[in-house]
């Protein structure tokens, strides 16, 4: 049974703090923090070719940073001129961690391996504060590239990263009024799960005022820290994008209705395909993460309530009372706001804290935690075996911007390239290219998709898509992208398919068909042919010619690596 009241059992420090005062748990917590830090970076140069995918920042989320960069620093507002689901501190943080690393993959990268650091640091004061034995350590590197990404989706994702688990570690210290401090200027970066945690601490820091009887003045001197620092960066986001801006992304409007539109959902949404069997063999649940990641979500499930019994406010009981938090935490994203098939990434630092508290608060066999140890590491073979995949398979060029990128995609895109030479060419996508030929362009929107697009900003894809004389989209997105929407009926029918290949469909203007008098088959050739005699000039609508958009009007990128 757990009893927060036992002494702790035998720590990983070199002498005692009535002995040696706090010498050796220091000199335990660096090294600690080093291995960790060591493990963390060796995993992230390991999984490169993976991180720095071509595909995954062209036309996926991580593209997304620097389009909000190029956005803001045109003097857009988040929500209002463009939809924007996270909170305005993202932006500005992203801003200046891209101007001092480089708007481009590099600095991405980089600016992860930053923040990786902080979370090292993090975690370590945690396992101190837990007084964490061996065995807890042993668990924690085993499983912690299972807890920390090497890589995310968004540079906001690691960021909130960051200060849940500084928020974690001060609570877990004793300090609650930095740890409200870290989940208040958490909801300006993402405004989720900062709302849960925040409504625990105040809980807790209420029930306890209450329970002791303390002072009027003790109570706010629990609560200013976070009141000041909320107010700050309120202001600060104020004077950069306005109240308006604020206002709508300081609660998840957006977020809401991006997760009711795309089906969203752990249990009857688009998240059952982590879990179910229905889509996945045997050898999934132990090959892959989502096993170990479903044991324990169990043990959670499990624990928790005992855990609640025994539950007191105060310091004496802080270990218990952060293991509460904690679990309480992941019950709250898996049923409440669970996303998509990988969302699991996003707070993967919680079971795996939550078992390594049970771990420093309750003992276990030796070969129990080699079993669970043995399960964490098998879990993530088939993340190695596409890391180490991706050393090999996967080639870099001019065109993909100097990116990992598979020699099939690598290779149609090149072929589109050359379909659509120097002519007005719109590359639907939701992510950001390193590189694009002369006349290319993306549509100026931080995400094209339904549900998060502002009326400005879709009304700004439709001239740029008026504009165009071939259309590129990323065929993975399939019914749901931008161009296969209700409301983009009236532009998909102005358009032929010209070429489809496995990842990318190009499509014509019509009317450009018909100028040329071919046929689909022969068109290719037609306009090989007709590229040489110069840029194609004809009237798609009456809004005016097609011409190269000015660049206001699109993303134009034409960098080389």
């Amino acid at each position: 049974m757990i009893d927060s009241a036992r002494p702790f059992p035998a720590t990983i420090q070199t002498s005692s703090p009535a002995a040696g005062g706090q010498s050796g748990d220091s000199q335990i917590g660096w090294k600690l923090f080093f291995i960790l830090a060591g493990l963390l970076l060796l995993v992230q140069g390991f999984e490169l070719p993976k991180i720095a995918d071509w595909s995954l920042f062209a036309f996926f989320d991580p593209g997304t940073a620097f389009k909000g960069d190029v956005l803001i620093s045109a003097g857009m507002r988040p929500a209002i001129d463009f939809g924007y689901t996270h909170g305005l501190a993202s932006l500005i943080f992203a801003h200046w961690a891209l101007k001092i690393f480089g708007r481009n993959p590099v600095g991405y990268i980089l600016t992860t391996s930053c923040l990786e650091i902080l979370m090292a640091g993090a975690i370590t004061l945690f396992m101190r504060a837990m007084a964490a034995p061996r065995r807890a350590v042993i668990w924690l590197c085993c499983a912690l590239a299972i807890a920390v990404m090497p890589a995310y989706l968004t540079l906001t994702h690691p960021l909130e990263a960051t200060l849940l688990l500084w928020a974690i570690a001060m609570q877990a210290r004793g300090n609650r009024r930095v740890a409200l401090l870290l989940c208040t200027l958490c909801l300006f970066v993402k405004p989720s799960m900062g709302y849960v945690y925040g409504l625990l601490l105040l809980i807790l820091i209420f029930w306890d005022y209450i329970e002791h009887g303390k002072s009027f003045v003790s109570l706010m001197r629990e609560l200013l820290p976070a009141m000041i620092g909320g107010i700050i960066v309120a202001l600060g986001c104020i004077r950069q994008f306005g109240l308006r801006s604020l206002l709508l992304t300081i609660i998840p409007i957006t977020g809401l209705r991006t997760y009711t539109d795309t089906h969203f959902g752990f249990l009857f949404g688009r998240g059952q395909r982590f879990w179910s069997p229905e889509y996945h063999g045997p050898l999934y649940y132990f090959l892959t993460p989502a096993g170990i990641w479903l044991a324990m979500l169990l043990v959670i499930i499990w624990k928790l309530p005992r855990l609640l019994a025994q539950f007191r406010p105060g310091l004496p009981g802080r270990r218990v009372e952060t293991l509460v938090c904690l679990g309480i935490m992941q019950l709250a994203f898996v049923f409440g706001f669970y996303g998509w098939r990988h969302s699991w990434e996003y707070y993967s630092y919680m079971p795996v804290l939550f078992l390594t508290g049970l771990l420093a608060m309750e003992n276990i066999s030796r070969r129990l935690l080699i079993t669970v140890c043995s399960f964490a590491i098998l879990s993530q073979a088939t993340t190695v075996a596409i890391a180490a995949s991706g050393w090999i398979i996967k080639v870099r060029n001019r065109q993909t911007g100097g990116l990992w990128a598979y020699r099939r995609q690598a290779k149609e895109w090149n072929h589109v390239v050359q379909l659509t030479r120097d002519e007005p060419t719109l590359v639907l996508s939701n992510g950001f290219l390193p590189w694009m030929a002369p006349g290319m362009y993306m549509p100026s929107s931080w995400f094209p998709e339904p549900g998060i697009t502002t009326p400005p900003e879709l009304r700004r894809i439709e001239r740029q898509t008026d504009r165009a004389l071939f259309v590129v989209t990323w065929r993975s997105y399939g019914n749901k992208g931008m161009w296969h929407q209700r409301v983009f009926r009236h532009y998909r029918r102005q358009f032929i398919p010209l070429w489809r290949g496995r990842y990318m469909t190009v499509w014509v203007r019509l009317q450009a068909v018909r100028l040329l008098g071919a046929a689909d088959v022969r068109l290719p050739h037609r306009l090989a042919s007709h590229h040489a005699r110069g840029p194609m000039k004809i009237s798609p609508s009456t809004r005016g010619d097609i011409h190269r958009p000015d660049p206001a009007s699109g993303f134009h990128v034409q960098t080389r690596p």
